[in-house]
């Protein structure tokens, strides 16, 4: 008799690949909100702020992928 173990899938089932693929995503609307905000947003107040906190996000994501590349490497 065979017994098989079913597992339920959730959202954040796949981690990895679906994270990456997210991380992705986000990074890139970062870095056109940051480019929107340097080049398009000349007279607005809300310049730098948008800019600092888009830029600083984008490196966010940059740290934390290199943070669990490092991390699969020596596992």
């Amino acid at each position: 008799m065979r017994v098989c173990c079913y597992k339920a899938i959730y959202l954040f089932d796949v981690y990895h690949i679906t994270l990456s693929k997210i991380l992705e995503m986000i990074g890139l609307a970062l870095i056109g909100g940051t480019i929107y905000s340097f080049i398009g947003m000349t007279e607005s107040e809300l310049r730098w702020p948008v800019f600092w906190s888009c830029a600083g996000g984008a490196l966010a994501i940059i740290v934390y992928r290199n943070y669990m590349r490092r991390r699969k490497k020596n596992t």
